[in-house]
């Protein structure tokens, strides 16, 4: 407590002398010296907070710059997906038509998948979406 109350005096004579007139005693310039010295520090600290503050700019600056193409890049990516999906559902038809006759023709749902390009699950759903019972259509007499 003791050391405070010292460091506290020693702050406010500091101060005061950093007031004082300049044509002072001269135990009022020797104070008027540490008041430099202080406001020196002061300058230095004030300068380190400035460089600290300068690199937290460029740093969020970095981040900003990296999040902004990388999110154009996910947006490209998901426009071609978008469009090469789009040119995929205009060719549906033709497709369910191959898939139906290459079925027809006695393939497996293996050996259309892989010559269509699709997975087999896919071949298949194909398959049996295509039977009359699932496309509303009258079954063809036999």
């Amino acid at each position: 407590m003791k050391r405070h109350i010292t460091w506290f005096a020693l702050v406010l004579v500091a101060i005061a002398a950093s007031l004082a007139a300049p044509g002072a005693a001269s135990a009022g310039g020797a104070t008027q010296v540490d008041g430099v010295q202080t406001l020196s520090a002061s300058r230095d600290g004030v300068h380190q907070i400035e460089q600290r503050l300068s690199q937290m700019n460029a740093a969020v600056e970095l981040l900003t710059d990296t999040t902004e193409s990388g999110l154009q890049s996910a947006f490209g990516e998901i426009q071609r997906l978008l469009n090469s999906e789009i040119d995929r559902l205009r060719t549906q038809p033709a497709l369910q038509m191959r898939v139906v006759q290459a079925a027809d023709d006695g393939r497996t749902a293996r050996e259309i998948a892989q010559r269509e390009g699709m997975s087999e699950g896919e071949a298949h759903l194909r398959m049996v979406l295509s039977k009359p019972a699932f496309s509303g259509k009258a079954a063809p007499a036999r």
